[in-house]
């Protein structure tokens, strides 16, 4: 109970002092995932995956948002807006659980970075 409190009382600061969170330390952790992992599923560096995740100022684009949330599962808000509750953690498990899944009966073959990798590079996600 005083957990609760405790996180409801986090959350009300956190809006007062317009205070964002991060959580995509902490969601590619649960999946299992490593920033060289995900650097390839957006096409970019490991660097700039370091940096959205330790550095409050630089937060990854909108169209980033939209592949990480296809790659994971889970919504967009999730990143930056909302805290991970227990039912999102679950989801992130049984995806993360049936990736791995999928990669073993390929023999190697397939690999989700790889395959949203080249998906993500032939889609366009910029607002027009």
């Amino acid at each position: 109970l005083h957990l609760t409190y405790f996180v409801i009382y986090a959350i009300v600061c956190m809006e007062r002092w317009n205070i964002t969170m991060n959580n995509l330390k902490y969601i590619r952790e649960l999946y299992g995932a490593t920033q060289d992992e995900i650097a390839k599923v957006v096409n970019l560096n490991r660097a700039t995956i370091s940096t959205w995740e330790n550095q409050e100022e630089r937060k990854a684009s909108d169209s980033n948002l939209e592949k990480l949330s296809l790659y994971y599962g889970i919504g967009p808000e999730y990143f930056y807006d909302n805290p991970i509750d227990d039912t999102v953690k679950q989801m992130l498990i049984n995806n993360a659980t049936r990736q791995r899944e999928i990669e073993a009966k390929s023999n190697g073959t397939r690999h989700k970075s790889d395959d949203f990798s080249k998906l993500f590079s032939t889609l366009t996600f910029d607002k027009e």
